[in-house]
């Protein structure tokens, strides 16, 4: 799983959470007799529900080192010294094949 992916994952657990969260609020606020703040709380439940679904579909989706099918090569110059270090291992985790070139430069090919 990719890093994207296990984010994604993450944050659809995080909408679950507190949709259910909001959810157990709307029960008290109807047990106090406030229907119309219980309603609300069930609509941004509800919110939070269908973005946690969409979040996981989009987990599941294969990533660019799954399905492209290219042998382009990038540059990438960077200013700062540490910027290409983090772009490299990001790179990395999502299946590219990197190259350093110096302290600020990558070269970035996916080959699949």
């Amino acid at each position: 799983m990719t890093q994207l992916a296990a984010d994604r994952q993450a944050a659809a657990l995080v909408n679950e959470t507190i949709a259910f969260e909001l959810n157990a609020a709307a029960a008290h606020f109807d047990r106090q007799g406030q229907p119309n703040v219980a309603q609300a709380l069930r609509q941004q439940a509800a919110t939070l529900l269908a973005d946690a679904s969409r979040l996981r579909s989009e987990a599941e989706e294969p990533t660019h080192g799954n399905t492209m099918k290219t042998n382009s090569t990038e540059l990438r110059v960077e200013d700062e010294p540490a910027v290409p270090k983090v772009i490299l291992d990001r790179l990395k985790n999502l299946g590219f094949s990197v190259l350093a070139a110096g302290a600020y430069a990558c070269v970035t090919s996916l080959l699949v």
